[in-house]
């Protein structure tokens, strides 16, 4: 059967049928249920596991994505992350001791270590057996129904075994999540910053009634990277950004970082498709040590599939509204290819003298998947506009309401990435192109603040565009990925002359530092006196403080400071 939706809403089905499990199914536009959907009989599963059908699951995930689909039989997955309360009964057995549960050599650097010490290592904040946030040997009052946090991947495969269970593999956490739905998922779930929540208080609803895949806590899945002792961890928790939900991490399964959880599945009698899953899923990897951006030449025919005609802006202001510390003005313009519309968002300074420093907003690939600039992201770059400058937020190609069929930012080499890229270019060239046209904009001391996906593009899109006269990356970094060599940051890089702030994080695991975050740092060919790199001991984010006060203070230095 098939249930009709409006374009861009979810929809929602709830199956019923008396003295039988209810059964959700979530999908886009329509749902088609081409096979028998079975329905289990009140009581016949363990409490809170659902039925997950025979999916094909490829990998919609960045720096996975490019493995082929694989076919994950039948199985049975928890509804809820593993909370406290559960993981209390495997403390109290006696879990921590009973070598049974402990089926795996531990890794430590790399090296394998004694089962004896790293139980060692394996202690509450009192020194007693549990996860890292717990004391004397308990979770704090009333957090009986929040996730269990600050667990290794050796912790949550002890309690699986304890519990008869398993860790899902990346391929069940995805025919699980659904990424490709992250648009709806993402918003209604918790990435907070502030703490963990009670498991299924959030609306971020999967198919098949699962909860909290997206936040929370991060959920350890079984399979390694290829190298000893390192682990997948996915969906993101509730102090990473929206986008980890739909990016590939892996972490040392030894690390008991405060929004580290799980969730567990069962595989089924006579599933033949387990053994195909488990195996390694290594990341793209580019050793920068090693390779070398295009000669001049080469890259002067490249720099010009980046042209475009001047031609007239059209531009009009569509739209403004004022929260009585900043103006927004909604500006469309033709977007100089195809027929099609750019769209610039202004946030004007209300408490500064015009004319105003411009700094254009890159955002990251959450961008791509939600549908309306997210509240949460404006709270986080507010701090230019409070600073008195203007912030100029272009709607680039494949992003909110200019979607198409991007689904990721990431590099790959196909003509459709490229075009992309030189379209995003376009899309800020024009927007400058727009910031010329207004006397209340000093469009000669314009800054770029690029941030996560726009880090990267930091490494490009400055070298095209010269106007661009100061540069913040907040966590950026080389890929790992390849694309065809005219979009590729390597060959642009080191054309980067104007000053550049790089803001980054030590345990960043989307651009890792030796491979990603100070090869691009090295790469660019700013005077050294005129570059710096922070790493800061934080993931994919830096401390909010830090990033205010050195991307307002590199922006004072080069840009000039602000007219109040």
């Amino acid at each position: 059967m098939k249930f009709p939706s409006g374009h861009s809403i979810p929809i929602r089905i709830k199956i019923e049928k008396e003295r039988f499990q209810t059964v959700y199914l979530t999908n886009f536009r329509y749902i088609n249920l081409k096979k028998t959907l079975k329905l289990d009989s009140l009581g016949t599963l363990p409490d809170n596991m659902v039925r997950i059908p025979t999916a094909v699951s490829g990998l919609p995930i960045l720096f996975i994505e490019n493995y082929a689909g694989k076919l994950v039989g039948e199985f049975l997955a928890d509804r809820f992350e593993v909370t406290n309360k559960e993981y209390k009964r495997f403390v109290d057995s006696g879990g921590y001791s009973n070598k049974n549960y402990w089926k795996y050599p531990v890794y430590e650097e790399g090296k394998e270590i004694p089962l004896d010490k790293a139980l060692e290592l394996f202690t509450d904040r009192t020194g007693r057996p549990g996860p890292a946030r717990w004391e004397a040997g308990t979770y704090l009052n009333g957090k009986d129904n929040h996730p269990v946090a600050g667990v290794s991947w050796y912790e949550a495969a002890a309690y699986t075994a304890f519990a008869g269970k398993r860790l899902p593999t990346v391929y069940h956490w995805n025919v699980m999540a659904q990424t490709h739905l992250s648009m709806y998922t993402v918003p209604l779930s918790n990435f907070n910053g502030n703490g963990t929540v009670p498991v299924g208080t959030m609306d971020g609803l999967s198919s098949y009634g699962i909860y909290d895949l997206a936040g929370n806590v991060r959920e350890w899945c079984y399979n390694g990277d290829g190298i000893n002792g390192e682990a997948y961890i996915m969906g993101g928790g509730w102090n990473d950004p929206e986008q980890s939900f739909i990016q590939a991490r892996t972490q040392p399964s030894i690390d008991r970082s405060l929004s580290n959880g799980f969730r567990c599945i069962m595989e089924l009698p006579g599933d033949p498709t387990i053994s195909s899953l488990t195996g390694p899923l290594e990341k793209a990897f580019r050793d920068y040590r090693i390779e070398k951006p295009v000669d001049d030449q080469t890259y002067n025919i490249f720099l010009r599939q980046y042209d475009y005609d001047k031609t007239p802006l059209n531009a009009r202001i569509t739209a403004t509204a004022d929260t009585g510390l900043w103006k927004v003005e909604k500006i469309v313009m033709d977007a100089g290819y195809s027929d099609e519309k750019l769209i610039v968002y202004l946030f004007i300074p209300r408490k500064a003298q015009s004319p105003y420093q411009p700094v254009i907003l890159f955002p990251g690939a959450n961008a791509i998947i939600m549908d309306m600039i997210s509240s949460n992201f404006i709270q986080r770059i507010d701090f230019i506009v409070k600073s008195g400058r203007l912030l100029v937020y272009p709607v680039l190609k494949g992003t909110y309401e200019r979607k198409d069929e991007l689904k990721s930012g990431r590099p790959d080499e196909t003509v459709f990435y490229r075009d992309h890229v030189i379209m995003w270019r376009k899309d800020i060239g024009r927007a400058i192109d727009y910031l010329e046209t207004r006397s209340d904009i000093l469009s000669d001391r314009i800054g770029y603040f690029g941030w996560s996906w726009g880090g990267r593009l930091g490494g490009l899109i400055p070298a095209v565009e010269k106007r661009i006269k100061a540069i913040v990356i907040h966590v950026g970094g080389l890929d790992e990925n390849k694309s065809l060599p005219e979009v590729d940051a390597l060959n642009f890089v080191s054309r980067i002359k104007q000053p550049v702030l790089m803001l980054n994080g030590k345990y960043d695991a989307v651009f890792p530092v030796e491979s990603s975050q100070i090869p691009m740092f090295n790469l660019f060919g700013t005077p050294p006196e005129d570059k710096n790199i922070k790493i800061y001991d934080t993931g994919h984010l830096v401390p909010k403080t830090e990033m205010i006060k050195e991307t307002l203070a590199w922006y004072d230095k080069y840009l000039g400071p602000v007219k109040q």
